[in-house]
């Protein structure tokens, strides 16, 4: 996994920060039947947890820094400060013979492999924002890849990921010392929203008409119930397990739909 080979080389503390969240109106996942038959169900109510972990010392200088406001943009593959983002839905399983991921899903980006074509240029976003006036945290995340492999007619997968989250204990940042620091709590203003589509369809001209392996949407705004930061330091030698690791999830989840078959 690119992402996490470039932080395997880093000696660094990840700043770690997890939310817990329930879906408003109008929150859903959708998938198809193995027949091609639109399946949705509401998310109204359930509650979705996100984690998100950063390389300190892959983060760039501020794009911006006001009187209230520190606030890091990249747009790109360079720096990937971002070492890995997930999130996942209590008490939903999918859909009962469909083709629906049931997660955690990982917003991050998936490489075209060793031979693949692009069919879209790839996008990949980490913003990260602290309003020290509020105590607030922001984050947004917006990654897409679409592309093509001999066992893989299309894969497209697009995540947009944001939460804000104000009145927290304490400043995640401190750009006085530059320092990350924790945080906890119940926020007394949060908003959140979340979007994920990721679709596979096999290259077997053995298979049914419909011949998708995978097609997974959740969609929906959120509002955080539970938010908290802190400062992990890897053990010297866990990098490279954490490489290894997730990059074999990544293959992993890569090679499913054709299992699915």
């Amino acid at each position: 996994m690119m992402l996490m080979a470039a932080g395997a080389s880093w000696a660094s503390s990840i700043y770690q920060v997890q939310f817990v969240g329930t879906f408003g109106q109008g929150a859903r996942a959708s998938s198809f039947g193995p027949n091609g038959q639109l399946l949705q169900q509401s998310l109204v109510g359930f509650t979705v947890r996100g984690k998100i972990s950063m390389v300190m010392d892959a983060l760039p200088a501020p794009t911006s820094v006001t009187e209230f406001e520190t606030f890091y943009e990249t747009i790109g593959s360079n720096p990937l400060w971002l070492q890995n983002a997930e999130f996942s839905v209590d008490g939903f399983s999918g859909f009962p013979n469909s083709l629906f991921e049931p997660g955690p899903h990982f917003v991050e980006p998936v490489p075209v492999p060793a031979g693949g074509i692009t069919n879209e240029p790839p996008v990949f976003e980490q913003r990260f924002g602290v309003l020290e006036s509020l105590n607030a945290l922001r984050l947004g995340l917006h990654v897409k890849d679409v592309w093509t492999i001999p066992t893989v007619l299309d894969f497209d997968r697009a995540a947009i990921w944001s939460i804000n989250a104000q009145g927290l204990s304490g400043t995640p940042y401190n750009p006085q010392t530059g320092q990350f620091q924790a945080i906890s709590g119940t926020p007394s203003f949060s908003s959140g929203f979340v979007s994920y589509l990721s679709i596979q369809s096999a290259n077997d001209l053995a298979l049914p008409g419909f011949r998708q392996v995978e097609n997974t949407l959740v969609v929906g705004s959120f509002t955080a119930s539970s938010v908290t930061g802190e400062v992990i330091v890897p053990e010297p030698g866990t990098w490279g397990a954490i490489v290894s690791g997730l990059g074999g999830i990544l293959l992993l989840r890569r090679r499913r739909g054709p299992s699915m078959r």
